[in-house]
């Protein structure tokens, strides 16, 4: 199967001020677009496992002002096991 999903990020970064030759904290602030496939198995006793992998862009990264800490992209995993009643 394929998705589309959407991921919301934010937290502290560390910024180098070139002026001052300074590090300062900033606040960050990120919604990821991107898209995943998966595949899903279901045995005869109705348990199931799934398996996910995407990857997605950061839509607000701006190279120039982000620190490296960031990235432009997002990944995404996921297993997950369960039981259909």
């Amino acid at each position: 199967f394929a998705e589309v999903f959407t991921k919301f990020a934010f937290g502290d970064a560390e910024v180098y001020n070139e002026t001052s030759n300074t590090y300062n904290d900033e606040n960050y602030f990120d919604m990821a677009l991107g898209l995943a496939l998966g595949r899903k198995w279901i045995n005869r006793k109705g348990f199931t496992l799934e398996t996910l992998v995407g990857v997605g862009r950061n839509l607000f990264y701006d190279e120039d002002s982000d620190s490296s800490q960031r990235s432009s992209a997002s990944a995404r995993f996921n297993v997950s096991v369960g039981k259909r009643f």
